[in-house]
């Protein structure tokens, strides 16, 4: 591969690790729920904490 290829990628998996940073999750469902209102947003609730749950494993992993 060219020297150029590999900035190339270099760039698309740096844009992407920021996409994915972007996001900032609430604990606190009141902030939540203001933020969400003040931004026209929605809500994900994620009803999740199991170790040994291979769809909870699965969500964390290929999802959040």
């Amino acid at each position: 591969m060219k020297i150029e290829n590999y900035l190339v990628v270099l760039l698309l998996l740096l844009a992407q690790v920021s996409i994915v940073s972007a996001q900032e999750w609430q604990l606190d469902l009141n902030k939540a729920q203001k933020l969400a209102q003040e931004t026209d947003r929605n809500i994900i609730l994620v009803f999740s904490g199991s170790d040994w749950c291979a769809p909870c494993i699965k969500l964390e992993r290929e999802i959040w």
